[in-house]
């Protein structure tokens, strides 16, 4: 059926055998024809997809600092995070040495600002997250965190991270940098199909928030030194909570939370602060020994405490029992997804593969990731048992050898038993089952390190492209992109049946509300969005916007409602001109004919292959908006899809 789905050639098919019969094409009925429904242009089937186009590429705030810094990246997701940060002439493995000793022994630093984060608020949300995770969460007190499990409806491991406690009903969830789209879908699909009485809505917020890991002994050292406002001792911050305060001057939040094993705190700032902030722990951490780490760096790290990583010690068949997790499945709870699962005897079977270490007789030979592990007793017979697979492997310098984690069968009834990794080349290695947690069986011997980092600046803006590209002479624009100058944004979550709810938001913005999905209200330098049944975008340039928010924040504190500050999470641009749907067309497969999206209408689409949320407001004349971390991807693209017209990027 080709790249049309049927809709064209289908139809002359029909034409030749309606002229056989003598009927019109009506009555000789048509066949089933599949999405796209509406008309696309033909270079939107082709895509732009070559070189940097070929897939969009997501990047932190701190971005440029890494790249001035000369980081190695590596793909997570589409986010580029930082991989390692070599020196002159360093090797891989010492760089990691380096990165790995440092962050254990003096101070390390990390940009963890990919890390899904989610906003949960609600009177309900502690009772959803019962149900969503394997541990309690009701009774989390507030100004607590808590590290949680979540499984799939079959009882296997999903996704994990920490979740904290900032009043009676809002919480904030972080997510696996990968599974973050897949948790919201999760949350809110439970929400709607399963739970839709429970009040809790769900906003992502995962690039409203840049987040810096601070780890080590000296963290506390850098923490002051960098003018941090939190009392930052063991008595008045205990592990596990979170304070809010200031770090030379720039707003944060503070999580003590590790995923190294040491002494840690988690950053987080508003995302235009990020590498601000970035900059000015560097600068002084500088005297305590603070080194930037990537995250080949963070896995060795937490693969020395035997802290799993979901995704590589998990595949969609570990359960937590497995992980030696039963610590985190509560005995309490009537229900959460993948309770009955978890009971089946199945799950009880010693032949179940469980999470080990392992150490390799040679301490020097690392042993490969994904090689099969079998018993030393098997290794003459020709038909040999696998017992499972290794998951993670390093070389340690804190633990001065290498290390692995498996997944055995029956693993840890096997603890000091030898098992054969055979390799492709023939070559064999053996290895000792062991506790994956390393560094509680070694004594770490001390090592220096020297290393001077930096200070740049940098930033994702539209402002650094050119002020004009392909314009000839003073002949007319066919095109102008430019930062709309928006400077508030946020997302409003309510009951559009309220006519209370209603009455409130419109008073207070002094704004109608669209009283419909895709609906668009202007007034007053605002644009009101309704983008789902239950969910309202505000975009403003107003100056009394932020008053009107806190009014409307009093007014609705006896409903059930959710306002989300995304301001930092989106870059909203101004596309304009006689080609603005031509442009847009070759990469959004939505129908922008005039008379289909036409003034005062929105939708969420995507852009390029990036979910971007469109808003016609004239005949040639659209706002979107995307996360920050697609703008240099969409723009590139953008200024590609634009090659045969005038055109200019503007700051505003």
């Amino acid at each position: 059926m080709a790249t049309d789905q049927g809709k064209t050639s289908n139809i002359n098919a029909l034409a030749i055998l309606a002229n056989i019969l003598n009927k019109p094409i009506e009555e000789v009925g048509t066949t089933t024809f599949r999405m796209p429904y509406t008309p696309i242009t033909l270079g939107n089937i082709g895509g732009r997809d070559i070189k940097n186009l070929f897939d969009p590429v997501r990047v932190t705030r701190i971005n440029d600092w890494h790249v001035k810094n000369n980081a190695k990246f590596e793909h997570v997701g589409q986010w580029m995070r930082a991989w390692y940060y070599p020196i002159k002439n360093e090797s891989f493995q010492n760089t990691i040495d380096r990165e790995v000793f440092n962050a254990r022994n003096k101070a390390g630093i990390l940009d963890a600002s990919t890390l899904g984060k989610i906003d949960i608020r609600g009177p309900d949300a502690g009772k959803f997250l019962d149900l969503i995770y394997t541990n309690n969460w009701s009774n989390l007190k507030v100004g607590k965190c808590r590290y949680g499990l979540m499984l799939k409806d079959d009882g296997m491991v999903m996704d994990d991270g920490v979740t904290s406690r900032f009043s009676d009903d809002h919480f904030h969830m972080t997510t696996t940098t990968g599974g973050a789209a897949n948790v919201m879908n999760w949350l809110e699909e439970w929400h709607q199909t399963e739970w839709p009485k429970l009040k809790v809505f769900f906003t992502s917020v995962t690039e409203a928030w840049s987040v810096i890991s601070i780890s080590g002994p000296k963290a506390r050292d850098v923490l002051r030194a960098a003018h941090c406002s939190i009392d930052l001792s063991n008595e008045a911050f205990e592990f596990m909570s979170f304070k809010e305060g200031e770090i030379n001057g720039i707003p944060v939040r503070v999580f003590r939370i590790s995923f190294t094993g040491e002494l840690s705190f988690e950053i987080n700032t508003p995302a235009r602060y990020g590498i601000q902030l970035w900059e000015v722990l560097i600068k002084n951490g500088n005297q305590f020994g603070l080194t930037p780490y990537g995250t080949e760096a963070m896995h060795v790290l937490r693969a020395e405490r035997g802290f799993i990583i979901v995704g590589q010690e998990t595949d969609g068949t570990v359960s937590p029992i497995d992980l030696g997790m039963d610590w985190i499945i509560s005995k309490k709870k009537k229900d959460f997804i993948g309770k009955r699962s978890l009971e089946r005897a199945s799950m009880k079977q010693n032949d179940r593969k469980e999470l080990v270490g392992l150490l390799s007789d040679d301490p020097n030979t690392v042993i490969p990731e994904g090689a099969h592990a079998i018993d030393e007793k098997d290794l003459e017979l020709e038909e040999k048992n696998i017992l499972g697979h290794v998951t993670s492997s390093y070389f340690s310098s804190n633990c001065k050898r290498s290390i692995a984690m498996a997944l055995i069968k029956n693993g840890r009834a096997r603890k000091g038993n030898k098992v054969v990794i055979p390799l492709l080349n023939g070559d064999k290695i053996k290895a000792k089952i062991v506790n994956p947690a390393f560094l509680t069986q070694m004594e770490l011997e001390k090592m220096e390190f020297n290393f001077q980092s930096k200070s740049t600046n940098g930033k994702i803006s539209i402002s650094e492209r050119p002020e004009n590209i392909n314009v000839i002479g003073n002949e007319e624009l066919d095109l102008i992109i430019k930062n709309d100058g928006l400077v508030n944004i946020y997302n409003l979550r309510g009951n559009q049946r309220s006519s209370t709810f209603r009455k409130i938001v419109q008073s207070s913005l002094n704004i109608n509300m669209p009283n419909k999905t895709g609906g668009v209200e202007i007034n007053d330098g605002k644009y009101f969005l309704q983008v789902s049944p239950d969910e309202w975008i505000i975009l403003s340039n107003s100056n009394n916007i932020d008053k009107q928010v806190l009014e409307l924040e009093k007014k609705l504190k006896k409903i059930h409602y959710a306002l989300t500050n995304l301001t930092d999470q989106y870059l909203v641009i101004n596309i304009s001109g006689e080609k603005s749907r031509w442009v847009l067309s070759k990469g959004c497969s939505i129908d922008l004919d005039p008379s289909v999206f036409g003034p005062k209408v929105c939708c969420q689409t995507t852009l390029a292959l990036t979910d971007i949320t469109l808003c016609c407001i004239s005949k040639n004349s659209f706002i979107l908006f995307f996360r920050n971390s697609f703008a240099n991807y969409l723009l590139d693209w953008i200024e590609d899809a634009s090659f045969d017209c005038k055109y200019k990027f503007v700051q505003s």
